[in-house]
């Protein structure tokens, strides 16, 4: 039966905040070779969320909301770095972001530079029209390796690996 116009209807209200816990990530890494890992933090504000898994010896951080300046920004990155100084390898997922500004975008840079000197491994996913745009336009996207896939990312790592 179609609505009628004026007929009262419930007002849409948006979805509450989910606080993503990475508790049964961070549990299955500890199985897995008896590792010893610090607990990975739980991330979520209104600005960036986190959602962390763990695939293979990979921790795959997916990346929801927006990757702007704040602290929410700032703890992201001391995180992903914590991760990578522990010997972690990294996928960072960014499908899901819908904006970075100038501060989230330098912070990926910083990560990216930071890892490079390090001799870590991170790999950057993202499919989003917004992240596309932004990389193309500064023209990161001829520097950042990226990955249209979590998949294809974590498979990158043992590509690296595999004697030439």
């Amino acid at each position: 039966m179609p609505r009628e116009p004026n007929s009262t209807k419930t007002p849409h209200s948006p979805p509450s905040l989910v606080v993503l816990d990475a508790s049964a990530a961070k549990a299955k890494l500890r199985a897995q070779e008896g590792l010893k890992v610090p607990l990975v933090q739980r991330m979520s504000s209104l600005g960036l969320r986190t959602e962390t898994r763990v695939s293979g010896e990979v921790i795959v951080l997916r990346c929801l909301g927006r990757l702007v300046i704040g602290e929410e920004t700032t703890a992201f990155r001391e995180e992903v770095k914590k991760l990578l100084r522990e010997g972690h390898r990294i996928v960072l997922d960014l499908s899901e972001i819908e904006h970075i500004d100038s501060i989230g975008l330098a912070g990926l840079v910083g990560l990216f530079t930071w890892a490079s000197s390090e001799k870590r491994e991170i790999r950057l996913v993202y499919s989003g029209q917004h992240v596309t745009e932004l990389l193309r336009r500064t023209r990161l996207d001829k520097v950042l390796m990226a990955y249209t896939s979590e998949q294809e990312a974590i498979a990158s790592f043992s590509e690296a690996e595999a004697p030439r």
